[in-house]
């Protein structure tokens, strides 16, 4: 089982399990056959696999399913899980110091990981333009990036 995010980068560890199966082959000389029954040395099933939990991720299969009735001959299994960030948000609030009155709040939406393209400035320009003071401004220069809180 792969652990991929939707970028196609591993976010986990692989999973892997094997099945062993042995026989005693008989082989005609003439006809270049081989006979013989296959015998499961350690069953004939995989059990499911519960997808890793990954901070601020979701998988696409909480758990990949059980597969049974596997021979010899059956073909390799290969499954892959792929991890969507989560849907975050922030909220920027603008108050007025001096009354506490809010004067503007800005709804952020995006995803676990992501920094947000929105900056400060521009709004804090209309108001020292309509002349308030600033007093603080706590939002990260670079702009804010979504986490779990």
């Amino acid at each position: 089982i792969h652990y991929t995010y939707e970028g196609g980068a591993p976010a986990a560890p692989d999973h892997t399990s094997s099945l062993k199966f042995t026989r005693t082959a008989t082989t005609d000389l003439v006809t270049n056959v081989t006979t013989g029954d296959w015998t499961a040395e350690n069953g004939t099933s995989f059990a499911a696999v519960t997808s890793p939990t990954i901070k601020g991720y979701t998988p696409d299969l909480a758990e990949v399913p059980a597969v049974d009735n596997i021979t010899a001959n059956s073909d390799n299994i290969e499954k892959t899980v792929v991890y969507k960030a989560n849907p975050a948000s922030a909220k920027v609030t603008y108050i007025d110091d001096t009354t506490g009155e809010t004067l503007e709040t800005k709804d952020l939406n995006g995803f676990y990981g992501q920094t947000d393209p929105y900056r400060t400035a521009e709004t804090i320009k209309t108001y020292t333009d309509r002349n308030y003071g600033l007093v603080s401004d706590g939002y990260p220069a670079t702009g804010v990036t979504y986490n779990e809180n």
